[in-house]
């Protein structure tokens, strides 16, 4: 029995032949899928322009993703169009090609956002400082955490800024509220504007201040500061 097994397994053995590998045919698939990349590759940047363009008029950001989704609908015609085979493309295939689109689709539209081509960021206030004048012989400025003011009394004091933006503060902008009133500040060093007043009265009630900025663009910004000048 074991010898006739030995004999029908062998014989099975001897039918039995790998199917011929048909090199002309995988190379039509790997062109094909290589193309259907291509393609994606290619038409990521026109959605992207239209994000970033109907961005620019609405300013809504959803409405921008909104657009990839259509793209990512309207890939399967477009390929279909353009004569590619989608028929032998499986999750993987679909999978890369959705990957390609929205890496490159994203891509594009960041840099649109910025630099040189648009400027959509405001300006921003990194650092607000309040010195006090303590030796006005010798022009000393101190932080005025560190000095114990007398309520009543009034002081010189000198208000720094700190601000930023992607592309250029325009310098005379940056303005400051104080008391009602408004004034210029002015550039003193990288990023840094300031401004003095004399005669401010200590108390335990917080002053405000609020000051306002605008970038070569036009871009606004403004930022309240809330600081008390006394103990």
């Amino acid at each position: 029995m074991s010898k006739k097994r030995k004999k029908e397994d062998k014989e099975e053995d001897e039918d039995f032949s790998f199917p011929e590998f048909d090199r002309v045919e995988y190379m039509k698939d790997e062109i094909n899928k290589g193309k259907s990349v291509l393609i994606t590759i290619a038409i990521a940047p026109v959605f992207s322009y239209i994000s970033f363009k109907i961005f620019e008029f609405t300013m809504e950001w959803t409405l921008g993703f909104l657009i990839f989704f259509l793209g990512i609908y309207l890939l399967g015609p477009i390929h279909k169009q353009l004569k590619i085979d989608l028929e032998k493309f499986g999750k993987k295939e679909y999978a890369m090609n959705w990957a390609m689109f929205f890496f490159t689709w994203l891509i594009v539209w960041i840099i649109l956002m910025n630099p040189p081509f648009s400027d959509f960021t405001d300006p921003t206030l990194n650092r607000f400082r309040i010195g006090v004048l303590t030796d006005q012989e010798n022009n000393t400025w101190e932080p005025i955490e560190e000095v114990d003011l007398i309520n009543g009394e009034t002081y010189t004091i000198n208000v720094t800024a700190k601000i930023t933006d992607n592309v250029g503060v325009k310098h005379d902008s940056v303005n400051i509220e104080f008391q009602g009133n408004y004034y210029q500040m002015r550039l003193v060093d990288e990023h840094t504007y300031r401004i003095v007043f004399e005669n401010v009265t200590a108390r335990t009630n917080e002053y405000i201040f609020e000051v306002f900025m605008e970038d070569v663009n036009g871009n606004t910004a403004s930022e309240v500061i809330e600081r008390t000048i006394g103990t």
